[in-house]
């Protein structure tokens, strides 16, 4: 039997299949959660080290939208807990995974609580990868080293009732990688011992791999590893694309499932008949913290002038954070004259670095916010103190 599976482009980081059904429905059930998620390199790093940046490896390239949906995944794994450093009282989940993963450098506190937590769950982990490996049937996986560009294959034959203890490897093919090693190759016999090689990426490209041992039993990764393209996992490489203006309609473009107390303009109850603003959403426009996220998409990284343009007859300040990191604690302070009228000549400036590919803008307030309409990001030119906008 070969079962053939399918991954999200960010999501793949090991793959499995088995020649047999193993009637061990627990094991069934880690084998499928394995081959959807992944795993980070729980066996062959040499330290905690290693083993926290490939599990970071492989969360950031998981892209998990929400807390729970990290946690849910981790429990399927083998593992119920997540304590890497999120705090949902000081910031959202996007603004902590933002931060987490775009941090090239592994903040000293990230990296701390991340070698603190995979080394308590990496037991867990193990038992988990275990009780599916030991099912009857060939198994073979791929795991993220603690380098984005390396990765081991390792491969697995369990006998079931058929009297066969081993099986011959007899094509292994890497698309767009290189291994070393006599482990695991052409002409191999692989059973209930592990076999491995280490391959590296050729670049940033993705990988795919086709392994077959004997009649049968075949293991293919329709998509392998994803190409290197996520700005989460390192500084993307300079791009010909030329960057272009970016403008968010605050009223219909902020994420719902991570803002808070806010709503668009209308009818009543909306504190506001425009429809152009997004604003305090509380029933009977009460008094509450606002917060709005906005999930954009640059096509190229630098510089860009941001200005927002609000509508606020008294000063309501906002905290701007883009990417995790504050740009400003009393940004759009200044009052406009009017809770329906923009000032067009006044909008709120600063010069900020967007990441090519997705960015995360927060802005947020412990009251209620002023009437927000459109946030636009500029390219700019930077030259000593002087900023020039492109021409679009």
């Amino acid at each position: 039997m070969q079962e053939s599976l399918r991954y999200p482009v960010l999501a793949t980081l090991v793959f499995l299949a088995l020649v047999a059904v193993s009637p061990n429905a627990v094991a069934d059930d880690r084998c499928e959660a394995f081959a959807k998620y992944g795993i980070y390199d729980t066996r062959e790093a040499q330290s905690d080290d290693a083993r926290a940046l490939a599990y970071r490896n492989w969360f950031c390239q998981q892209n998990f939208s929400s807390e729970q949906q990290a946690k849910t995944v981790g429990a399927s794994l083998g593992y119920k807990e997540l304590d890497i450093g999120y705090n949902q009282a000081a910031q959202s989940w996007l603004e902590f995974r933002s931060s987490y993963c775009q941090d090239t450098g592994f903040k000293a506190d990230f990296k701390t609580k991340t070698r603190t937590f995979v080394k308590r769950i990496n037991k867990d982990v193990i038992q988990a990868m275990s009780a599916c490996f030991d099912a009857p049937g060939f198994h073979a996986r791929i795991e993220q080293g603690s380098d984005i560009h390396t990765f081991f294959i390792s491969a697995r034959y369990q006998g079931d009732v058929e009297p066969v203890s081993k099986v011959q490897v007899s094509t292994l093919i890497v698309h767009g990688g290189t291994c070393k090693g006599s482990d695991l190759k052409k002409g191999a016999w692989v059973g209930s011992s592990t076999r491995q090689i280490l391959c590296t990426r050729k670049g940033d490209e993705a990988v795919d791999v086709v392994l077959t041992a004997q009649a049968n039993t075949i293991w293919t990764t329709p998509q392998g590893l994803p190409p290197i393209l996520n700005p989460i996992l390192k500084e993307p490489p300079p791009s010909s694309t030329s960057p272009a203006r970016i403008t968010i309609k605050a009223a219909t473009e902020y994420e719902a499932s991570s803002s808070v107390n806010v709503k668009r303009g209308g009818p009543p109850p909306a504190c506001t008949p425009n429809p152009d603003f997004l604003l305090n959403g509380v029933e009977g426009c009460g008094k509450a913290a606002n917060a709005a996220e906005f999930l954009f998409e640059a096509k190229a990284a630098g510089t860009y002038r941001l200005e927002v343009f609000y509508a606020a007859a008294s000063s309501r300040p906002v905290k701007i954070v883009l990417n995790g990191t504050t740009i400003d604690e009393n940004g759009l302070k200044d009052p406009t004259g009017s809770w329906d009228r923009v000032d067009e000549a006044k909008p709120y400036v600063a010069t900020v670095r967007l990441l090519r590919g997705q960015n995360v803008l927060r802005l947020s307030r412990g009251d209620v916010f002023p009437h927000i309409r459109d946030i636009i990001f500029t390219p700019v030119a930077v030259t000593g103190q002087s900023v020039t906008s492109f021409s679009n």
